[in-house]
């Protein structure tokens, strides 16, 4: 997941000055298999989900810029 507000500052280039945090972001991710957990990377640590319709249903915390997901 990425999450950065970039500024036009010139003709031919972006700057992202600030990150802006998100909070208590629902996320919901199709998949043809069924996963037996989800997991935040690089910080290894699990977190809740349920499988929904062939959907994969969780909350994020907290994403500063960027988060890294895994599932398996």
């Amino acid at each position: 997941m990425l999450h950065y507000i970039p500024e036009r500052r010139g003709t031919e280039f972006d700057v992202i000055e600030d990150v802006i945090p998100l909070y208590s972001l629902k996320v919901s991710v199709k998949s043809d298999r069924e996963a037996s957990s989800v997991t935040l990377v690089p910080q290894n640590q699990a977190i809740p989900f349920k499988i929904n319709n062939q959907r994969i249903e969780f909350e994020l915390k907290e994403v500063i810029g960027h988060q890294m997901i895994a599932f398996s």
